[in-house]
């Protein structure tokens, strides 16, 4: 199997509004003060995943009607934010919490139905390591700068909450994660 002839894809709420723009100030901030920036050169908007994976470019279309069909927002929904919280390593993660509602159980629920059309469902996605989050800080930075970066972000008012208005889809490559339709 060809690697062209499958994706690793990306099913994700975007970050709206208030948080958006939150996190949009903070990578620059970030990268101003401490030279990092491997989220902020993302292309994709800052979002949330839901569920990822690798699936074959044949099923490409048959998730996509299934998730138009299945995973629409009929109603913007509104999901508390919780504040930062972290993965600690040799590069450390730091990334923004959100409150795991009742909302995100149901698309998820969708979302694993749908995992016959996938090849792979990527580690992060089954229940018990799930956590609705978006990621600030990943790859670029060492642990010789994290109490640094950590009391800077102490002193930043993130936003209480955000409203949940629509699903996107991401294409996750070695270099980029680009937003599909």
């Amino acid at each position: 199997m060809s690697m062209s002839s499958k994706k690793k894809l990306s099913i994700s709420i975007p970050l709206s509004n208030e948080i958006l723009d939150f996190s949009s100030n903070l990578m620059i901030e970030l990268d101003k003060k401490f030279s990092i920036n491997f989220i902020k050169n993302k292309s994709a908007r800052k979002h949330i995943n839901l569920f990822s994976g690798e699936i074959l470019n044949s099923n490409l279309l048959m998730l996509n009607n299934y998730l138009s069909q299945n995973v629409l927002i009929k109603k913007k929904f509104q999901v508390k934010i919780l504040g930062f919280g972290a993965f600690i390593g040799p590069f450390s993660t730091i990334f923004l919490r959100f409150n795991k509602s009742e909302n995100f159980d149901l698309i998820r629920k969708i979302l694993f139905d749908s995992s016959k059309y996938w090849l792979k469902i990527s580690n992060t996605t089954p229940d018990d390591v799930w956590l609705p989050k978006s990621t600030v800080i990943y790859k670029d930075m060492d642990n010789t700068k994290f109490s640094e970066v950590i009391k800077y972000l102490n002193t930043l008012t993130i936003p209480s909450y955000m409203y949940i208005e629509e699903i996107m889809r991401i294409e996750i490559t070695d270099k980029d994660e680009i937003e599909i339709l």
